[in-house]
């Protein structure tokens, strides 16, 4: 994968999207914008929200699972009922500290799932995601 344009990391954990937002920008690069969102309802606001130019600019999403009201599940949802010019800007990998089997296994059966990465994300998992 090229290096995206964007990291998009939706978790309401904050340590955790700062923990993330300091390693690609040291370990990646300091010229990548990053937007993080501990609420993904807001986070699913701005992906929606995208106007033409922004809409092209490929991105990466962190997404958390288990969060409260609105579940990563729900977000992963709404996100498959978008437009494929939306959709196809966004690369997903699903972050999550659960090693249940089963949501490894819906997570991955999702087609717009690139991957299930279980947390905390170190600094060596992000580099080889783009190396």
């Amino acid at each position: 994968m090229n290096l995206p344009n964007r990291f998009i990391l939706v978790d309401d954990d904050p340590i955790n999207n700062l923990i993330i937002e300091h390693q690609i920008k040291t370990k990646i690069s300091t010229e990548i914008e990053i937007v993080s969102f501990e609420s993904p309802m807001e986070g699913f606001s701005y992906i929606m929200n995208y106007d033409g130019a922004e809409s092209r600019v490929q991105t990466v999403l962190f997404l958390d699972l288990n969060m409260p009201v609105f579940s990563g599940w729900d977000f992963l949802e709404k996100l498959e009922k978008l437009d494929d010019q939306i959709t196809n800007q966004l690369t997903i990998y699903v972050s999550s500290s659960s090693l249940d089997n089963r949501d490894i296994e819906r997570a991955n059966n999702i087609d717009l799932v690139k991957d299930y990465l279980i947390k905390p994300l170190t600094a060596d998992i992000l580099v080889g995601l783009f190396n």
